[in-house]
């Protein structure tokens, strides 16, 4: 999420899933970032009220391999135990245009 403030154009946040604390969402917080980001985003957004919100992103993203190629690349994720006495490998594939998201 991206948060620019209309008064000082050089000032901006940038917050992302991972490693954000969700402290501030209190009895609200879950277990899984995913949920807590969305109401995170939720809670800036009924506080925010005279804030304009951009969530466009998520339905235009595709139009941007028109103009960047996307680039992907795949890491290993480690090694997790699965149960008792069984591991298992994982491996993440990133995707990221070549221009833009650097």
């Amino acid at each position: 999420m991206d948060i620019f403030f209309e008064d000082d154009s050089a000032a901006s946040w940038r917050l992302q899933a991972a490693g954000f604390d969700y402290s501030c969402l209190g009895a609200g917080k879950s277990l899984l970032a995913s949920e807590n980001f969305a109401r995170l985003a939720g809670l800036v957004r009924e506080r925010a009220a005279r804030a304009v919100f951009d969530d466009s992103y998520s339905r235009v993203r595709h139009l941007l391999r028109f103009a960047w190629s996307p680039t992907e690349r795949r890491e290993a994720g480690g090694l997790r135990r699965a149960r008792p006495g069984r591991f298992s490998t994982e491996a993440v594939t990133l995707r990221t245009c070549t221009a833009c998201c650097r």
